[in-house]
């Protein structure tokens, strides 16, 4: 059975662009450390709301912070919480680091 593949806006295709270049630049490969590529990339850039979409199609997973760790009252990432790429999304974008070990 083959997944359906996500329809990206020209924004959040940008968006997904702007994290394969830091992927690409930083040599970040293994799930467990792709996992926050996009956080690391958009947080504080970005607010929940433009970033539905893609936790709509399961590509990003919303982590709320603890109350200690929020930094501003806003819904900005970063701020009250942040988001994770999915195994899906790894996945899908990323297929090929997922199986190379981290350096």
């Amino acid at each position: 059975m083959s997944a359906r593949k996500p329809h990206l806006t020209g924004r959040e295709a940008r968006w997904i662009s702007q994290v394969d270049g830091y992927i690409r630049r930083y040599g970040v490969r293994g799930a467990y450390n792709m996992t926050a590529a996009f956080s690391d990339v958009h947080d504080g850039g970005l607010n929940l709301a433009e970033v539905k979409g893609l936790i709509r199609q399961r590509l990003l997973r919303r982590c709320p912070l603890q109350r200690s760790e929020w930094r501003f009252g806003s819904d900005m990432l970063g701020d009250r919480c942040t988001v994770d790429l999915t195994p899906r999304a790894l996945r899908i974008f990323w297929p090929d680091r997922l199986t190379e070990a981290a350096e």
